[in-house]
């Protein structure tokens, strides 16, 4: 079973964050089924609008970091995980 497959099947539902990412594992099928059977030419154009993409956000992407940074100190989170959080 994959990773997308025991979200979509285990993941609660009833709204919030588990139909959230729930959402997501679906759109993340579909699209690697369509993207199985494509050309490259098409592949590279998809991972180039996703690196846009994420230049695009890098402002929105860092200060979320910070925010997941803050709440993880104010919730007791171990340094090793915050480390993990960090982005560097």
């Amino acid at each position: 079973m994959s990773i997308t497959d025991a979200v979509i099947t285990d993941a609660p539902s009833g709204g919030g964050v588990g139909d959230a990412v729930r959402a997501v594992c679906l759109r993340a099928r579909e699209a690697a089924r369509e993207l199985a059977t494509a050309s490259g030419a098409t592949k590279t154009a998809a991972l180039l609008a996703v690196a846009d993409a994420l230049v695009a956000a890098a402002d929105c992407i860092v200060a979320a970091n910070a925010e997941d940074l803050y709440r993880g100190r104010a919730e007791g989170l171990v340094e090793s995980l915050l480390d993990r959080l960090r982005f560097d």
